[in-house]
C-alpha cells in the first residue's frame, strides 16, 4: 500500500493507497464522522458524563 504526504492548504493530508482510485472507503468516512460528532459532544458545554454518551454510539465496548 502506498502512502504519501501531500500539502493541502496550510497542513498537510495522507494519501493511502493508489491516487487514481478516487472512490472513498464508506466505513471509513462514517467512523470518522461518529468520532467527530462524539468529539463534539465531549467538548460542548454539557453535564453529560462519557458514560452518558457512550450509549448513544453505534460501536461501544467491543460490540460491532
Amino acid at each position: 500500500m502506498l502512502a504519501e504526504l501531500r500539502r493541502s492548504g496550510q497542513g498537510k493530508r495522507m494519501v493511502i493507497g493508489d491516487l487514481s482510485q478516487r472512490s472513498p472507503n464508506t466505513s471509513l468516512v462514517q467512523v470518522l464522522l461518529e468520532a467527530f460528532s462524539i468529539r463534539d459532544k465531549m467538548l460542548s458545554d454539557t453535564t453529560d458524563s462519557l458514560n452518558d454518551i457512550t450509549p448513544g454510539m453505534t460501536k461501544s465496548k467491543g460490540r460491532h
